[in-house]
């Protein structure tokens, strides 16, 4: 190959390379933005369960209405689709959650250098006794990590 087929080549593949992080970056940045989306409605639910719990209270009314527990039913719905959001983003970063203590490792590992664990792939319809990270707040990236 001459020197400017190499060039060539070599201009060919750092575009491409260019369009892949780029693209990852788009989809990282968009199921962040999701993320976030389902917090908040998650925090208004919280606010709205809040506001009719009190006004039960002054009413004299002790058990959970049928607003409350539809409130409750959509907070458990929305932490459903965050996890499944949480899962692609670590799935993008490279990660993957280790099922016995919950730690964020590389996918590529056999061993959580946490707890030390052989980490087995689970698969999808695995049965519920492979223990799940909860998701309580978007997953950390490797520079935030680096300075915690």
């Amino acid at each position: 190959m001459g020197f400017f087929d190499q060039l060539s080549k070599k201009a060919s593949d750092t575009m491409q390379n260019a369009k892949d992080k780029t693209s990852k970056i788009s989809s990282e940045m968009k199921l962040k933005s999701q993320f976030s989306d389902k917090k908040d409605r998650i925090t208004v639910l919280y606010s709205e369960i809040g506001k009719e719990v009190y006004n039960n209270f002054v009413k004299g009314i002790n058990e959970n209405t049928d607003v409350v527990t539809e409130k409750l039913k959509e907070i458990s719905s929305i932490n459903e689709e965050l996890k499944g959001i949480n899962k692609e983003l670590l799935n993008l970063r490279g990660i993957k959650v280790c099922p016995s203590c919950g730690e964020q490792i590389p996918t590529g590992s056999d061993f959580c250098p946490k707890c030390g664990n052989k980490v087995v792939e689970v698969a999808e319809n695995a049965p519920e006794t492979a223990k799940e990270a909860e998701v309580t707040e978007e997953p950390k990236s490797e520079e935030s990590k680096e300075e915690n």
